[in-house]
């Protein structure tokens, strides 16, 4: 491999409070860190409560372009971006532009760049996400003109990286890509476990439900949306409820929050759910809870759910399309349960908080396969570019950082 100095342009739709994001930033640093490399990151729209943790030592680029999901955002972000590689003369594009990493390859064609193309999806093929949320709020045409869009050019990038094996067979069939073009299509798990994340695990939490003689919590971390499905999670909990006692906490943020609060209050369950928000250090909570539950309709890996296990904490999670049961191996990890079954998630939370011996050594130990060493190293591979040096977190010793 080549170890002369590279300029690599990151490109996201901005950094709000999400697992995309988060997930970005933390290959960020890693690549921060590569002594032949230089990164720019490159803002579709600078916005967003994870901007300050952008390193110093990085560029941003701000197009100053909300995203929306429509025909006149692709033609404002695909000249900007087209302008952009005639200036800046990046070496490597690593886009992740859900639904829309199209882009970045029209912008290579208008601006005659040769630049290397990586395009990370983090969802769905357009059409089964639309499917999944529920409903189409984009006309038929558009969604037409995209996916077809998406069918003629992802085959001229350079890879296309996803972050479960589940999604890249997905992808595979909606692109119909064949023979050679496989080759493109890359499967490199999230970087999730880090230093920092077993550092934020130790830290304080005030919480009142997480003191010394309380009842068992459980936890949830994801926005409030439809994909995260807190309904069902919620009707399971009231279900749980009717057997023993225990609480629930939500953290996150987003567009159903009025109605999840109203179906509490329906259920009678003010006193013991609590919706706190996004918080910025959700791994103290998850080192303290009794049990996690993430109740997605789909997922293209469930970054949470690594993260609870990272922190030693149980987990159980909808075996839902896709990255769930790659995650947890098919149950040997976690416990697994059908998509929108309040009953059987109802049952499998009573059987954890009713199980007191859990190795969780074992939870810790698996969570290690998804450390940002191995995720930064994969992609430098593709990118042609030597390997860093093994980070501290292969190297803590985690029984020194958690008691269980």
């Amino acid at each position: 491999m080549s170890n002369s100095s590279k300029k690599v342009a990151l490109l996201l739709h901005d950094l709000e409070e999400g697992g995309m994001q988060s997930v970005c930033l933390k290959l960020m640093q890693a690549l921060s860190e590569h002594p032949n490399l230089e990164l720019e990151l490159v803002l579709s729209n600078q916005a967003g409560g994870f901007l300050d943790r952008v390193p110093d030592s990085i560029t941003t680029i701000n197009f100053a372009i909300p995203f929306q999901l429509c025909l006149k955002y692709v033609y404002h972000l695909t000249i900007a971006l087209s302008k952009y590689l005639k200036r800046s003369k990046p070496d490597i594009i690593l886009s992740n532009l859900p639904f829309v990493n199209l882009i970045t390859l029209l912008a290579k064609i208008l601006s005659f760049s040769r630049v290397s193309t990586i395009l990370v999806e983090h969802t769905l093929p357009l059409e089964r996400s639309l499917q999944h949320e529920g409903e189409n709020k984009l006309s038929q045409r558009f969604t037409s003109i995209l996916t077809a869009m998406t069918r003629i050019l992802y085959p001229y990038a350079d890879y296309i990286v996803t972050p479960s094996h589940g999604m890249a067979k997905e992808l595979s069939q909606a692109l119909g890509l064949k023979g050679y073009q496989l080759d493109k299509l890359k499967v490199i798990y999230n970087p999730v476990v880090d230093r920092q994340l077993f550092q934020k695990a130790q830290q304080g939490l005030k919480h009142p439900w997480f003191q010394p003689n309380q009842p068992p919590v459980i936890l949830a971390v994801g926005r409030l949306t439809s994909q995260k499905d807190h309904i069902t999670l919620l009707q399971a909990f009231a279900l749980l409820r009717q057997e023993m006692t225990a609480r629930l906490v939500i953290l996150g943020d987003g567009p159903m929050r009025a109605q999840l609060e109203a179906l509490i209050t329906t259920l009678n369950m003010d006193a013991d759910v609590d919706l706190p928000g996004f918080v910025d250090n959700p791994y103290a909570y998850m080192s303290r809870s009794s049990v996690f539950v993430l109740s997605s309709v789909w997922e293209t890996f469930g970054v949470v759910l690594v993260e609870a296990l990272a922190c030693g904490c149980p987990v159980i999670s909808t075996d839902c399309d896709y990255g769930p049961a790659e995650v947890l191996d098919h149950g040997e990890y976690g416990s697994l349960v059908p998509v929108k079954d309040a009953y059987a998630l109802s049952q499998s939370m009573k059987a954890v908080l009713i199980t007191s011996t859990y190795d969780h050594q074992k939870l810790k130990d698996r969570a290690q396969s998804f450390s940002l060493d191995q995720s930064a190293n994969q992609y430098l591979s593709i990118m042609g570019v030597s390997r860093l040096d093994s980070k501290a977190t292969s190297q803590i010793s985690q029984d020194t950082l958690f008691t269980t």
